[in-house]
């Protein structure tokens, strides 16, 4: 059995995903692979106004992530890691 723990990260607090990042373990837990995608959100960034943060800040420059493939593009490689069977997924809601 392997452990994958993920978080997302949305352009606009919601729906448009900016960031992808994942730690995959071994029972043990020791780090087998850790990856932070960055997303081409395909729209403006829109982080004001959500109900629980007001200023939300992002790891990287706006600018870095339009640098990226959209998720499109990335879905694939994403739904691979997330499909395999002998996974137990944890993921962050915020």
């Amino acid at each position: 059995m392997r452990y994958l723990f993920f978080d997302i990260e949305c352009a606009d607090g919601n729906r448009a995903i900016c960031e992808f990042g994942y730690v995959l373990c071994d029972e043990q837990f020791k780090i087998i692979q850790s990856k932070n995608i960055l997303i081409n959100p395909e729209c403006e960034f829109n982080l004001r106004g959500r109900k629980d943060q007001d200023d939300l800040i992002l790891t990287y420059p706006e600018e870095e992530y339009y640098k990226h493939s959209p998720f499109d593009d990335v879905y694939d490689n994403i739904k691979f890691l997330m499909t395999q069977n002998d996974l137990l997924i944890f993921g962050h809601i915020s």
